[in-house]
């Protein structure tokens, strides 16, 4: 099997014969996010000998790069395998990765048979904590070790990947962890060379058969595995044109072959290889550098290279170029700059014409990438491949394990061309690295995309590749199984907690040559920046205050003389509104999600309106796992309103104890007394938990509100027919089961919001039987935040009557699988919120409608406050498309349009929304061009971002001004990770960076605010910003770069920005190739200061002047000038 999962094999550059190529791609790729819960994937059977399910799929825990594992696990005396029940040919080649956590021995066995007994037989590979790797045979249940390698390394707590390659007689495991991009030698040490650590022949399983994994009796420790990758080790074959590695170590210029053009002036370019086999070009931002292969080639062919995607640089891969050292060249160009952003164009005579690109919906920066671009004909196929996650990405932006088109085109513009090359745009300075350049024949079809070429060893046998450097953030350590999964961390910014008498209103430059945005953004937004009275000239501050945050002496001194802006709990709008009047507040709602208030107001709203309710929702196609809860989410079986008497007598609320087994209530023994059962939606099903049974004469009906007043009182109880009642008139616990009647109406009982209610009346007076509990149908069987629950499929085919709802009759034909009896139990949850969540279709009309008058009544009734602060705004939703039966494509732009509507009718009354765009990245872009202000929650991180990750934000933020024309303020968040707020060297460095990345009239600064929403203000302060820096006098530039003095393998950059007052610097950490510096002392270097400055201190005062400063890694100072 050909995967390309290592992009830089250390192979030495060769002038080749024509070598064969493999072309055929997988038979399998199972990433395990999929599946029943605690079983396995559609196809796959298990056994064990002591009857135990030992291997399950844990859809939500951290797997290889994306959520969901296959983990194993049983007693010390379990043996048991888990496989593909589909057979495959004695030529197999598998893989997956293993988390190395046990010394468990859980085996990738290939050519299985007899599986579901005690004598199977197969060979396998394994690999156990600390780095042992063997080869064993098994035969009719005899285990034999065939061969075994340990790591001179300890390995642990990591992710590998394992391969066991078999062809005819030849049995051969390769081990590599992408951690330092290397494999296992047979003597135990690592290298970069693609070798197999055990290379055997045997005879003893000759004949082929199933693929899965093995686990032995002997420990109890349980194993998570990852990425199953099934494909054939003797594949059809195409040719392989040219290949370049790299790898003749550090040298200037290119590898003979090759030819150059370039506009950077004498000496101002840098081209080579380097002893780390690459091929690096560095020049001016303004110089085009082409690098090609001297050969001529056929006119159809695939090019491929891993390029480092870490900088804006445009790189690119060239085919049917000519001219391509002069300045009107002609060639079909596949090109990539970080985000990820990918481009393909034609070129003719210098002239460009873009044909397509596609934006990862995942930000990818950091990391190896491999771009292919095949031109066959007219036809043009773009394909990237993602080596830190083993992923192809797609062309709707997303990331598959199996092999996809990025892009395809048809196009006629160069019919002809020999080149082949390498291109470094223009645009931004810096070097851009290359590794594997690679041309072959292209493939015989073009229909389903196949792996990416890598290479071959010696004897044609493919070889199985893992990710490149290791990506910025270390691989997520999954929990120790088997406990469970850790919990999605909650959303950034939560709703503000309810105090208990006052209810809240829970509402009823990227510099030029960036490319251009991957969304085209309604053209909607306000005129003109809303207008915000400001404390200080050179600084604006904003401040959280969610329910529990204190206000005493500091918090009103603080607001009265420093913070321009709060998003406070309505408890707080009157406090804050008698202190300082002028300061805008915004209060908490959500339109991408809806729950509690604001679900049962759009409820109300489309049926008044008679709009479909389904149509504000997106709705599962298949079964769906989710996991997650939040104070706003409620359990589906749970009643919404539950109440005791009559409409003549009036009615007591008992929801909490119909809810809770410690709360019993009673029916009452009083002729036309009612219990009343309100839910949101049509239901079928009452399940009581009875204390004491109904005694003597007592006996009740079941009724429901056919009709209602105005005001939604009800008017009329007819009675309800019942299909079931197993608790033999409330004598036993039970289930009382019924058709949802035709005429069944929404109610409003007791000021409740409208549900629809049914009522089990007492008719004869007698001893009333006493309740636990009574709910509803549980159709997610949900178990908590962790395991969570499923969300069932609608079969509309078996709703003959189109009426929404299955009647038994319907039930017994629908699909197998489809186990929704409503509709409505088919919507999709707000990913991590939890039940009753749910996800809205923000792109409906309808819903936006609804969207814009329930912004203006809930501002209506809280005069107050000055706008509205609109949370999980992100533009995006961690959700698969294919298992959604509404279109969702438009996501970004829809939810854009939709805060733009928003924005311009509550501009109307004076008022404006903040939306909070936390972790949005270009799904935010939208947001921005329609003129919303936003909250970047989490954006400053002062002593945690590389400065990678520095010159990302300051091009995200200056994009976004470019989108919005400054007419939108950006609210700037900050994140301290690793240290305390109550530092003042973090104090500082927060101040400092923002400093060096805001607008003085846009960017406001939140200091502490979403990780503490609720805590005292002097936990969001510092007096530093009380000094006056005056106004910028210009961007913020490099003033110095070097080596980190702790780690000669990383470099450091300090940023400069000059105030009128002040001199700003800011040091991120020091990085390079996905390795971050540390925050300790020994990162210091000394900055040489152009005279003499005071350093502002985190109480506001000035210390001693000097003339140079010392700087650790994640450190900012800010320097008044000594006139």
């Amino acid at each position: 099997m050909s995967s390309p999962n290592t992009p830089r094999p250390n192979l030495s550059l060769e002038c080749l014969e024509v070598r064969d190529m493999p072309a055929a791609g997988q038979w399998l790729v199972e990433p395990f996010q999929r599946g029943p819960v605690n079983g396995l994937p559609s196809g796959w059977s298990q056994w064990s000998n002591d009857g135990s399910k030992a291997f399950q799929v844990d859809a939500y825990g951290a797997g290889l790069g994306d959520s969901g594992r296959l983990v194993s696990s049983g007693t010390s005396t379990t043996t048991s395998r888990a496989w593909v029940t589909s057979s495959y040919s004695v030529n197999v080649d598998t893989s997956a990765a293993v988390y190395l956590t046990s010394t468990s021995q859980v085996q990738l066995f290939v050519r299985g048979q007899n599986l579901g007994t005690t004598t199977a037989s197969y060979y396998a590979a394994s690999v156990t904590r600390g780095g042992q790797v063997q080869l064993l045979k098994v035969v009719d249940g005899k285990s034999t070790v065939l061969g075994t390698v340990n790591s001179s390394e300890y390995l642990s707590n990591r992710w590998v990947t394992i391969d066991i390659l078999a062809a005819g007689s030849t049995i051969q495991v390769r081990l590599n962890r992408g951690d330092t991009n290397q494999y296992l030698g047979p003597d135990g040490k690592w290298t970069r060379q693609p070798v197999a650590a055990i290379d055997k022949t045997d005879t003893s399983v000759p004949k082929g058969g199933f693929v899965g994994f093995a686990r032995n009796s002997g420990t109890a420790d349980s194993v998570a595995l990852d990425s199953l990758r099934i494909g054939p080790s003797g594949v059809p074959v195409r040719d392989n044109l040219f290949e370049d590695r790299f790898a003749a170590g550090k040298a200037n210029g290119l590898p003979s072959g090759w030819g150059t053009y370039t506009t950077a002036p004498a000496g101002q370019l840098t081209l080579g290889t380097e002893t780390d086999e690459t091929l690096r070009i560095t020049a001016p931002g303004n110089a085009v550098t082409r690098a090609w292969l001297n050969r001529v080639l056929p006119d159809d062919v695939q090019v491929s290279s891993s390029i480092y995607v870490d900088s804006l640089i445009p790189a690119s891969i060239v085919a049917r170029g000519t001219s391509l050292g002069t300045a009107t060249p002609t060639y079909y160009g596949l090109t990539v700059t970080r985000g990820l952003n990918v481009t393909l164009t034609s070129v003719v005579n210098g002239k460009e014409t873009v044909l397509g690109t596609v934006a990862s919906k995942d930000y990818v920066s950091g990391q190896w990438i491999q771009a292919s671009l095949i031109v066959k004909g007219s036809s043009l196929r773009a394909q990237i491949y993602r080596s830190d996650t083993g992923q192809y990405l797609n062309a709707d932006g997303t990331w598959s394990l199996t092999p996809s088109w990025a892009m395809s085109k048809s196009n006629t513009a160069i019919r002809t061309g020999e080149r082949v090359g390498l291109i470094r745009g223009t645009g931004v300075a810096g070097t851009l690295t290359f590794d594997n350049f690679i041309v072959t024949s292209t493939p015989d079809s073009l229909t389903v995309p196949d792996d990416i070429p890598t290479e071959q060893d010696k004897t044609g046998t493919p070889i199985i590749k893992t990710p490149e450097d290791p990506p910025v953030v270390p691989p997520i350590v999954p929990p120790t199984i088997p406990p469970p999964p850790t919990v999605p961390p909650p959303p950034t910014t939560v709703p503000p907690a309810v105090p208990p008498t006052v209810p809240p209103v829970v509402p009823p430059v990227v510099p030029p040559t960036v490319p251009p945005p991957p969304t085209t953004v309604p053209p909607v937004g306000p005129t003109q920046l809303p207008t915000v009275p400001r404390h200080y000239s050179y600084i604006r501050v904003a401040q959280l205050a969610y329910y529990g945050t204190p206000f005493g002496t500091t918090e009103t001194s603080i607001l009265k003389n420093s913070v321009d802006l709060v998003i406070p709990n309505t408890a707080y709008l009157s406090t804050i509104n008698s202190v300082s009047p002028n300061t805008p507040q915004f209060i908490y709602t959500n339109v991408t999600n809806i729950y509690l208030d604001l679900y049962t107001d759009w409820l109300a709203y489309a049926d008044k309106n008679k709009i479909s309710r389904e149509s504000a929702f997106y709705h599962v196609t298949k079964e769906t796992p989710f996991i997650g809860l939040s104070a706003s989410s409620v359990p589906v079986n749970q009643f919404w309103g539950v109440y005791s008497g009559s409409d003549a007598t009036g009615w007591t609320n008992v929801t909490s104890n119909a809810q809770q087994s410690m709360l019993p209530f009673a029916l009452s023994g009083t002729a036309n007394q009612s219990v009343a059962f309100g839910y949101p939606e049509k239901y079928r099903e009452l399940n009581f938990d009875i204390k004491t049974a109904a005694a003597g004469t007592w006996a009740g009906q079941y009724e429901y509100v056919s009709a209602v007043d105005a005001n939604g009182k009800p008017t009329k109880w007819s009675t309800l027919n019942t299909l079931t009642d197993t608790t033999t008139g409330m004598k036993r616990d039970g289930q009382v089961t019924f058709d949802p009647p035709k005429d069944w109406v929404a109610a409003s009982i007791n000021g409740s919001a409208r549900l629809f209610y049914v009522r089990e009346t007492t008719t004869k007076a007698g001893t009333a039987p006493q309740i636990n509990t009574v709910l509803g149908r549980d159709y997610t069987n949900f178990k908590g935040a962790v395991q969570g629950g499923v969300t069932p499929a609608f079969d509309y085919s078996a709703d003959k009557d189109g009426d929404g709802y299955l009647n038994n009759a319907e039930w017994a034909a629908r699909k197998a699988g489809f186990n929704a009896r409503f509709v409505y139990e088919s919507r999709l949850f707000y990913p991590t919120y939890g039940p009753s969540r749910f996800a809205t279709n923000i792109g409906n009309a309808s819903f936006q409608a609804w969207a814009v008058d329930y912004s203006n009544r809930v501002l209506a009734s809280q005069p107050l406050a000055d706008g509205l602060f609109v949370d999980n705004s992100t533009g995006k939703i961690a959700v698969d498309p294919a298992t959604i039966k509404e279109n969702f494509s438009n996501y970004a732009n829809d939810h854009g349009a939709l805060l733009g509507k928003i924005n311009n009718a509550l501009k109307a009354k004076g008022k404006w929304i903040v939306a909070n765009t936390a972790g949005s990245g270009t799904a935010g872009e939208p947001i921005a061009k329609a003129g919303v202000t936003y909250l970047e929650e989490f954006a400053i991180r002062p002593v945690s971002s590389n400065h990678v990750q520095f010159d990302d934000l300051a091009a995200m933020l200056a994009y976004r001004r470019q989108l919005s024309g400054g007419k939108a303020y950006e609210i700037l968040d900050s994140l301290v990770q690793g240290m305390d707020w109550s530092d003042p060297r973090v104090q500082l460095t927060t101040l400092a960076m923002y400093y060096t990345l805001a607008d003085p009239n846009l960017s406001m600064l939140m200091m502490n605010g979403g990780n503490e929403p609720a805590s005292s203000w002097t936990r969001h302060w510092t007096d530093a910003i009380k000094f006056n820096v005056g106004q910028p006098t210009g961007d913020f530039k490099v003033v110095q770069t070097g080596v980190d003095p702790a780690n000669k393998s990383l470099v450091y950059k300090v940023y400069g920005r000059t105030y009128q007052n002040a001199l700003v610097l800011y040091k991120p950490l020091s990085y390079t190739r996905g390795v971050n510096g540390t925050t300790a002392d020994n990162t210091a270097t000394v900055y040489q200061l152009d005279g003499y400055y005071r350093p502002v201190k985190a109480d506001g005062t000035l210390g001693t002047a000097v003339n140079k400063i010392t700087l650790r890694n994640g450190e900012g100072v800010i320097l008044a000038k000594v006139k």
